[in-house]
C-alpha cells in the first residue's frame, strides 16, 4: 500500500478528534457502518394489473365462440394468421432522379427508344395491330414484374403500344415521371423525368406518335416528352382551372380532349398545340373519352352527376348534348368499349354503369355493377377500364381482401372473377391494359406497378 500524504493523515487526524468529541457529547457518528443484515428484495404493496387477453374474432364469429366455450385460452399470436412479409425491391427497380437529359436519354436507349433512325414527326396514319387474346386464369405477377417506378403515389399509369418490348410510364402527385422498360436486364430499367411541378393526373401515347409521351399536370401545364431525344416541350397552359386528365384518344382533327375543373373541355391539336375551349359543363369534368368508332363523339363524366355524349363535328354556336346519362352522384370516369358501341361509367356511389346501342343513336342502359370503391384519400380513386379488344370484360381496383382486381362481365351481369397474387398486399387504383401484349399494369399508392401476364 503505498504511503499516505501529508494531506491524507491530516485528515484522518481530524477525523478521529471529530469521533472522539461525538463519543463525548452522545451523539452517533455521522459515517455510515457496513450492514450487518442482508438486504431483502422490496416488495411491491399493489402489482400492476396483468394486460387483459386480447382475441382475434373470425368474420364469422365461430373461433371466439369456440374458445369461450372450451375454456382454453387464446393468444393473439395463436389466433392471428401469420403475416408474410413483402418482398424487398431490387434496387436496380426503384427509380431514382435523372440529372440531365443526356442520362435520360441513355436510360431511353436502353429501353429502345432513343435517337435510333425513327422520326419524332407524328405519322398521318397510326398502324393499328389487334390486341393478343388475353387468358386471365394465366395471368400471374412474377417477382421481376414489380418495380417502382415513381416515389409518390400514382396518378397516372399507361402502358406504350410498342410490340417488341413492354414499356410502362407512371406519373405520380408530386410531379415524376417514371418509365419502366419492364423486361430490361443487367442495367438500370427506369429512366425518371420531371416534366411537371404538380400532381401528373394524365400520360398518353398516341398511336400515331409513338415517340411522344403527352403529360398534363394538375396545375394546368400540358408537356410533351420527345422519347427520341429526351427533350421536354411546354405545349400549352391553362391558368384559369384545374387540369384533370387527357383523352385516351384523338378525336376528328387530330385533338387532345382535356377535362378542367370548371367544367370546360379543351381541345388540343397536337400538331399546332392550338387550344378550343368548350363549355361543357356546369361543373367540373373528370373524365373526357373520344369515341374509337365515331371519332367526333365525346363523352364527358361530371360532378354534376350527368354523363353526356356531345357531337362535336360543329363546334359553334351553343352546344347540346346528343344524349345524357343521369347518375346519383358525381361520374369520376368513362370509358368506351373497343367498338365504340358501350360505355362504362365509374359513379362515387360505388357502381358501375354500363350503357349500351351507341352506335345506333338509340343508347340504354344495360347493367349496373355494385363495387366499393369508396377509396380513402391517400388511394387514387378507382377507375374502370376496358379489358384491350372487350366489348364484355371491364377490369378495376378492389378493395376487398386479399388485394387483387376484380373483372366484371356484361354477359354475366355481375363479377367474373378476380386477380390475385401473393406479391400483391396493397390496394391497387389504377389498371392499364397493353393494347397489344396480353398483359396489363396495376399501380398502388406507395408509386409501386405490378405487371400480370
Amino acid at each position: 500500500m503505498a504511503e499516505l500524504s501529508a494531506y491524507e493523515k491530516q485528515r484522518l487526524e481530524n477525523i478521529a478528534k471529530n469521533e472522539a468529541q461525538l463519543e463525548l457529547l452522545g451523539i452517533e457518528s455521522v459515517v455510515p457502518k457496513a450492514a450487518t443484515k442482508p438486504a431483502t428484495k422490496r416488495q411491491r404493496s399493489n402489482p400492476p394489473p396483468a394486460p387483459p387477453e386480447r382475441f382475434m374474432r373470425p368474420r364469422d364469429g365461430s373461433g371466439a365462440a369456440a374458445a369461450a366455450s372450451s375454456g382454453v385460452e387464446q393468444t393473439a399470436e395463436a389466433a392471428a394468421p401469420k403475416k408474410e412479409p413483402t418482398p424487398a425491391l431490387d434496387p436496380a427497380r426503384v427509380g431514382v432522379v435523372i440529372g440531365s437529359p443526356e442520362d435520360m436519354v441513355a436510360g431511353l436507349d436502353r429501353a429502345g427508344l432513343a435517337a435510333n433512325g425513327t422520326s419524332s414527326r407524328p405519322s398521318r396514319k397510326a398502324a393499328v395491330d389487334k390486341p393478343a387474346p388475353l387468358h386471365l386464369s394465366a395471368l400471374t405477377v412474377k417477382e421481376s414484374d414489380v418495380a417502382k417506378p415513381v416515389p409518390n403515389r400514382v396518378t397516372s399509369l399507361v402502358l406504350h403500344p410498342a410490340r417488341i418490348r413492354m414499356l410502362a410510364a407512371a406519373g405520380d402527385e408530386k410531379g415524376h415521371i417514371g418509365i419502366w422498360d419492364v423486361d430490361a436486364t443487367g442495367k438500370q430499367p427506369i429512366t425518371f423525368v420531371h416534366a411537371h411541378l404538380g400532381q401528373v393526373n394524365g400520360l398518353r401515347v398516341l398511336a400515331n406518335a409513338p415517340q411522344q409521351l403527352w403529360t398534363s399536370c394538375k396545375d394546368g401545364s400540358i408537356s410533351c416528352v420527345d422519347l427520341t431525344s429526351g427533350a421536354i416541350a411546354k405545349q400549352a397552359r391553362i391558368s384559369d382551372c384545374q387540369v384533370l386528365g387527357l383523352s385516351r384518344e384523338l378525336g376528328a382533327g387530330g385533338a387532345l380532349a382535356i377535362s378542367c375543373s370548371n367544367g370546360n373541355v379543351a381541345l388540343l391539336d397536337h400538331r399546332t398545340t392550338s387550344l378550343n375551349m368548350l363549355v361543357l359543363h356546369a361543373k367540373c369534368v373528370y373524365s373526357s373519352e373520344w369515341s374509337p368508332s365515331r371519332p367526333w363523339q365525346l363523352a364527358t363524366a361530371s360532378q354534376d352527376y350527368t354523363v353526356k355524349l356531345w357531337d362535336l363535328r360543329s363546334t359553334k354556336g351553343a352546344l347540346n348534348p346528343a344524349t345524357t346519362f343521369m347518375h346519383a352522384r358525381s361520374v369520376t370516369a368513362v370509358r368506351f368499349s373497343a367498338s365504340g358501341d358501350r360505355l362504362v361509367t365509374t359513379c362515387s356511389n360505388s357502381t358501375l354503369s354500363v350503357f349500351d346501342g351507341l352506335n345506333s343513336d338509340q343508347p340504354c342502359e344495360m347493367s349496373v355493377f355494385s363495387h366499393d370503391h369508396d377509396t380513402p384519400r391517400y388511394v387514387t380513386p378507382f377507375q374502370a377500364e376496358w379489358l384491350a379488344g372487350s366489348d364484355d370484360k371491364i377490369i378495376l381496383g378492389s378493395l376487398a381482401k386479399p388485394c387483387g382486381l376484380d373483372i366484371y362481365s356484361c354477359a354475366a351481369a355481375g363479377l367474373a372473377c378476380r386477380l390475385e397474387a401473393k406479391n400483391v398486399t396493397t390496394v391497387l387504383s389504377l389498371v392499364a391494359c397493353h393494347p397489344v401484349l396480353p398483359a396489363l399494369v396495376a399501380s398502388n399508392s406507395n408509386g409501386k406497378c405490378f405487371v400480370w401476364r
